[in-house]
């Protein structure tokens, strides 16, 4: 009795067996065929009609120009002060303090008659010694920043950078 068990029981796991490899067979044989119009006709109901897509329309083409930032142009000619010495009452004035200081080379300070502009010279030209000069020279223009701060405000100080 116990044998024809073990059997039946044996044949009913061979059976779940097939059927499963079958069903695993056809979903592979269907995932493997092709929509063919022929297959499509079979599954599709008569009286349907093919609808052809319509073409897209992609518009202009869109092409993106790249910022140009604007020629930089200063107040001050460049190839003047290129030109021009660059030295200043002894002291080297070096490419970099020619854009910021180019008051110092263009006009002496008897021609400025403004006094908020000999006050701007001034402070250049002690900004100039205090950069470029000599131990002694920078010394001289630290204690006279020192003094003259507080007569001056920080506004001549800064603006030196802003011609």
């Amino acid at each position: 009795m116990e044998q024809k068990l073990k059997r039946k029981h044996l044949e009913d796991y061979q059976q779940t067996l097939r059927n499963t490899t079958r069903s695993v067979q056809m979903e592979q044989a269907e995932s493997r065929v092709s929509l063919t119009d022929r297959l499509l006709d079979k599954i599709i109901p008569a009286g349907y009609i093919k609808v052809t897509p319509k073409e897209i329309s992609r518009g202009p083409s869109v092409t993106v120009q790249l910022y140009q930032p604007p020629d930089h142009q200063p107040s001050v000619d460049t190839n003047i002060i290129n030109e021009i010495s660059v030295e200043y009452e002894g002291i080297f004035l070096k490419k970099e303090d020619r854009k910021h200081l180019s008051l110092l080379v263009r006009k002496s300070e008897e021609d400025l008659l403004d006094p908020n502009e000999r006050k701007r010279f001034k402070v250049m030209e002690v900004i100039l010694r205090a950069k470029n000069g000599t131990s002694q020279v920078r010394k001289k223009a630290n204690r006279w920043f020192n003094s003259h701060s507080s007569d001056l405000g920080r506004r001549q100080f800064l603006a030196c950078s802003y011609l």
